[in-house]
């Protein structure tokens, strides 16, 4: 899959299990393509101690991120 300009392809590791900081707003790209190109949320939203409930954690599902973009508040 292609990562759009000025976005940055993600890779999760336990050393960094989420990027930036949780409270960094970002737009996401997930596996499945869709973009929240109108929404902005911070990384912690999408975050999660859960592991089921955490999207920066590939699962191979849809719903992982697979790159996101740091926007201005």
């Amino acid at each position: 899959m292609n990562i759009p300009n000025g976005f940055t392809e993600w890779v999760w590791s336990e050393d960094k299990p989420y990027p930036e900081t949780l409270d960094t707003k970002v737009a996401v790209m997930f596996r499945d393509g869709y973009i929240t190109s109108h929404i902005a949320d911070h990384v912690g939203w999408w975050w999660s101690k859960i592991k089921d409930a955490d999207n920066w954690l590939p699962t191979g599902s849809g719903s992982d991120i697979i790159a996101y973009k740091v926007v201005e508040n």
